[in-house]
C-alpha cells in the first residue's frame, strides 16, 4: 500500500533499472533490454546479454549489460545464474552470487553499470548469443544486526571491490 502511494500519488521511483549514462557504456552499438520477469510469479529477473560471445571450456567472460538498479537502501539485488545453465551446460556465474548494493547506483566510476561474468565449468565450448538471457537477479530486504544500528560509516566512492578499501 506505502509503496503504491509512493509509486503512484507522489511519483517517486521505488525500485527498477535504468540504462547507465553514455559515458558509462560498455557496448554503446547494442541495443539495452532491461531487467524482466518471465512469468506472473516468477521472483527473479531475467538479464540479457548485449553481445555473441563464446565461453570456453574452463574459461570465463565478462558481458557488459549496461544497466543500472535502485532501490531503496534496505533492499540488495542479488544476481544469480540462470537454472538451466547450471543443469544442462556446467555454466555459473564466476562469483557464484552477486551483490548490488542500493549505493552501487550512479557511483562514479561506472554509473552503477553492473557485469555479469560467467564461467564454463563444462568441457565443450559455450556461445552465448546476444539477447540471450545470462542470469536472473532478485530484490531484497535486508536487516541490520543491533550493534550496527546508527554507526557512521563512509559513502562509497567507486565501483567493484571498493567497499573493502
Amino acid at each position: 500500500m506505502w509503496e503504491w502511494f509512493l509509486r503512484k500519488v507522489l511519483r517517486r521511483k521505488i525500485r527498477g533499472f535504468e540504462v547507465v549514462a553514455d559515458w558509462a557504456r560498455k557496448v554503446p552499438h547494442a541495443e539495452v533490454r532491461l531487467p524482466e520477469r518471465a512469468t506472473q510469479h516468477s521472483a527473479a529477473y531475467d538479464i540479457y546479454a548485449l553481445e555473441t560471445k563464446t565461453i570456453p571450456p574452463g574459461g570465463k567472460v565478462e558481458f557488459p549489460t549496461d544497466v543500472k538498479v535502485y532501490m531503496r537502501k534496505d533492499e540488495v539485488f542479488h544476481l544469480y545464474p540462470r537454472s538451466s545453465q547450471g543443469i544442462k551446460h556446467d555454466v555459473m556465474l564466476a562469483n557464484t552470487t552477486g551483490v548490488i548494493d542500493a549505493d552501487y547506483y550512479e557511483n562514479p566510476d561506472n554509473d552503477g553499470a553492473f557485469t555479469i561474468v560467467l564461467r564454463n565449468l563444462g568441457t565443450e565450448p559455450y556461445v552465448v548469443h546476444a539477447g540471450d538471457r545470462i542470469a536472473q537477479g532478485e530484490f531484497a530486504k535486508f536487516l541490520i544486526a543491533d550493534n550496527d544500528f546508527g554507526k557512521k560509516l563512509p559513502k562509497r566512492k567507486g565501483g567493484v571491490g571498493s567497499t573493502g578499501k
